[in-house]
């Protein structure tokens, strides 16, 4: 997903390796945090408490690298025509991927409802597309909120930086501030509010990369257990709530990456779900959804011990997309564009 992450034109940068593994990392927590299951299943409640606590901090992570991508790739506006030209190409490239999937989303489920176990149906599909342009956080797609919020940040990141006379530092402030104001949800803007800080603060990363590698490799080993514990606290602390979600979020980042660097989360798995993570984010829940349909048609959905499809659901989110790519998209010029 590193040219999603970019700004008009990829600039020619050394790749960050260890940064592409943690790509891979954030898209696999993407998945498993889609995985729901029946409440009537045995050991519903330990998966339950898995996918809580991994929304605690996973899109905290995944916008703090989109942040570190968009800004280590990022190409400087410098007038009105720069400005229309980025936003212009951000949109080409990325719109039309929203809209498509976002269509296949709401048909699909639509389509499905009265034959098979369905999620969040539109009860009017009319009204569930106009919901993709203004409300996308209520709509049947909900799951693509992530590439509305980037495309938000394409509109509003080179303006403010602007206003900031290009210090980046400058935006972090006002980012915190807005994250702990209730915002509406019409044009995902809290969801926009939500990530600023997070997102500004990658940007930040990235032009002092190496000297943040430096430290995490120093202090991983206390951001690792400081992580895990604040894991915990949002099921056994009182206090509020937002705040806890803010710091494990933070938190992570050190601790992941750390973690990443010390080769001990690499793999060649998380090299292919990072190359293919843009195709994983489209189409995850959709493959999902169909091993959610076949469970039900099959009479699995209900049965006591059947948290085995919990597996198979993330194994089919994360590769269903991979197969996808690999041999159905890149066969279609612009379906691959608009995939990568």
């Amino acid at each position: 997903m590193t040219e999603l992450l970019a700004g008009q034109k990829q600039q020619q940068r050394p790749r960050l390796a260890d940064i592409d593994q943690c790509k891979g990392l954030a898209i696999f927590l993407v998945v498993v945090g889609h995985v729901k299951l029946s409440a009537t299943w045995s050991g519903y409640g330990a998966l339950d408490w898995l996918t809580s606590t991994i929304y605690q901090f996973h899109m905290s992570f995944f916008m703090f690298l989109s942040g570190l991508v968009t800004w280590y790739t990022y190409r400087p506006v410098r007038c009105w025509g720069d400005y229309t030209r980025y936003v212009g190409y951000r949109f080409r490239r990325f719109f039309p991927a929203y809209v498509l999937f976002a269509l296949l989303i709401s048909l699909s489920k639509s389509g499905l409802s009265p034959y098979v176990y369905v999620d969040n149906v539109p009860q009017n599909l009319l009204v569930d597309w106009a919901r993709f342009t203004v409300n996308p956080l209520n709509s049947s797609a909900t799951s693509l909120w992530y590439i509305y919020v980037l495309l938000a940040y394409t509109v509003i990141m080179p303006p403010l930086l602007w206003l900031a006379r290009n210090n980046l530092a400058w935006l972090l402030p006002a980012a915190l501030v807005v994250h702990f104001i209730p915002v509406t949800n019409l044009f995902s803007l809290s969801r926009v509010a939500e990530h600023a800080f997070v997102f500004v603060a990658g940007g930040l990363v990235a032009h002092r990369y190496a000297a943040f590698a430096g430290h995490v490799d120093r202090w991983w080993w206390v951001y690792v257990p400081l992580f895990l514990i604040s894991c915990a606290a949002w099921e056994f602390l009182t206090i509020n709530p937002v705040l806890i979600k803010f710091i494990t979020g933070l938190i992570s980042v050190p601790a992941l990456v750390g973690l990443v660097r010390r080769y001990w989360l690499q793999s060649r798995l998380l090299a292919i779900l990072s190359k293919c993570t843009f195709a994983i984010y489209l189409v995850n829940m959709l493959a999902i959804g169909a091993i959610k349909a076949a469970a039900s048609k099959f009479g699995l959905w209900d049965q006591p011990g059947g948290i085995i499809l919990a597996p198979i659901m993330v194994c089919g989110g994360l590769f269903i997309p991979v197969l996808a790519k690999k041999y159905l998209f890149n066969k279609v010029h612009w379906l691959d564009k608009i995939t990568t």
